[in-house]
């Protein structure tokens, strides 16, 4: 089995489990929960998290379970973000982040929540001042 098939880390970080790699100008996602608010619901959660990418057009190309003693989320979240060229972070709920987190992911990539199906993200016509805005 590769790096890249599903169930396989790679060089995947700790906790994070690479899904899907190499859909041609496919816009990706990464998947993101926190193991202490989904609990027994993880499975359900991820299935509804790949449903909600699908639907605006997404591939989820990393799933990131985060445990409580994890320290540094939004800055290792900021570095996927980055190195996987991703457009969006998909959570299940607004839950999942800590206060601050959320303002900060917002200014790299959308955030969009599975329970609400709000899209957080930057909307610029110059690039030059950002402004969050949440579309539906």
């Amino acid at each position: 089995m590769a790096a890249d098939e599903p169930g396989q880390g790679g060089d995947c970080p700790a906790g994070v489990s690479r899904i899907r790699r190499g859909v041609a100008m496919a816009e990706y996602a990464i998947g993101f929960l926190r193991r202490e608010i989904s609990g027994p619901q993880k499975p359900q959660h991820e299935m509804e998290m790949h449903a909600v990418a699908e639907r605006y057009g997404y591939t989820i190309c990393l799933m990131v379970l985060v445990a409580p003693e994890r320290e540094a989320v939004v800055q290792r979240l900021m570095t996927l973000v980055w190195n996987e060229g991703a457009n969006a972070i998909i959570a299940p709920s607004a839950d999942h982040f800590e206060p601050g987190e959320i303002d900060a992911l917002v200014k790299l990539t959308d955030v969009i929540y599975v329970d609400t199906g709000d899209r957080l993200t930057i909307h610029t016509d110059d690039m030059s001042e950002a402004d969050g805005h949440v579309f539906p």
